[in-house]
């Protein structure tokens, strides 16, 4: 890959080196895959339809064909039922038909929270409050209310039943509304 290793590479490494983790853990991933050169290992005419916007959606179809390798690969691992698994990216991806970038709504990527270890209560539920990759450590950590460093979102502590915790940094997302 032009930015590095493709994605599916460094999966298989985490997926070998969290069996020898000691829980609770804490781990991340960043996919490279969906960063501009768009540098994939295979390309699909599945996409082809979209012209100029094809390299993209192949890498993030990529991307997306990584992770879900992973998950079930990793829903056979004794630590993945007491794994909250965290999926945020790090921002949208430009394109001339998306929001502007020098707008809020420019600035509005996805994050969800995917795991067994998600108590009935929170499953489906949607936070629409004005939030950042800041804020994730509030929303799993609960760290005191009278920290500024933090937004008044809502803890996710008390929806949970995990003793581990896996953290992906996905690259580049287009925002799901």
């Amino acid at each position: 890959s032009d930015l590095g290793i493709h994605d599916q590479y460094p999966f298989d490494r985490l997926l070998h080196d969290i069996d020898h983790y000691t829980q609770p853990f804490l781990a991340g991933a960043f996919t490279a895959s969906t960063h501009s050169p768009y540098d994939v290992p295979f390309h699909t005419k599945q996409f082809d339809q979209y012209g100029s916007y094809t390299p993209y959606i192949v890498s993030a179809h990529y991307a997306d064909s990584c992770i879900g390798d992973f998950l079930r690969r990793a829903r056979q691992k004794s630590w993945y039922k007491n794994t909250l698994f965290v999926f945020s990216s790090d921002h949208i991806h430009l394109t001339p038909v998306s929001t502007p970038f020098c707008t809020p709504e420019g600035h509005r990527i996805t994050a969800f929270f995917y795991g067994d270890v998600l108590k009935n209560k929170f499953q489906g539920k949607q936070i629409t409050d004005i939030v950042s990759q800041i804020d994730i450590p509030k929303i799993l950590l609960d760290p005191p209310s009278n920290s500024s460093l933090y937004s008044a979102v809502e803890s996710l502590v008390p929806y949970l039943q995990a003793n581990s915790l896996l953290v992906f940094l996905l690259a580049h997302s287009t925002p799901l509304y």
